[in-house]
């Protein structure tokens, strides 16, 4: 949760949309590797990185890859 807080400090992102992007995050930073990790969010855009949310760098960081869309070619 303190990396969600730090995080969404003044981006007044709802509670629960937190707590999501919190264990995101914390998973990611739990399980770093070389090897690119995937955050794929179908239905919903409040975690998708604009210019000023900031989630671009946060997923940067994070060595998170995000996704709108799940397709196997």
């Amino acid at each position: 949760m303190e990396l969600a807080l730090d995080f969404t400090r003044g981006k007044r992102m709802k509670p629960f949309d937190e707590a999501i992007l919190g264990c995101v995050l914390a998973d990611a930073e739990l399980h770093a590797s070389t090897v690119p990790k995937c955050f794929c969010n179908l239905n919903r855009r409040d975690f998708a990185p604009t210019i000023g949310n900031n989630l671009q760098r946060a997923y940067d960081d994070a060595g998170l890859i995000y996704l709108d869309h799940f397709g196997i070619p």
